[in-house]
């Protein structure tokens, strides 16, 4: 299933690498503002 055209697991290890390598802020993070390419 995909919410916002992203997969779930991608999402999540997107979200997971940015919050480790540096300070984001979590409005950047949300699924609508996501870009993975």
């Amino acid at each position: 299933m995909k919410a916002n055209g992203l997969t779930p697991f991608n999402y999540l290890m997107h979200c997971l690498e940015q919050l480790a390598n540096k300070e984001v802020g979590l409005e950047l993070l949300l699924p609508w503002q996501v870009n993975i390419s």
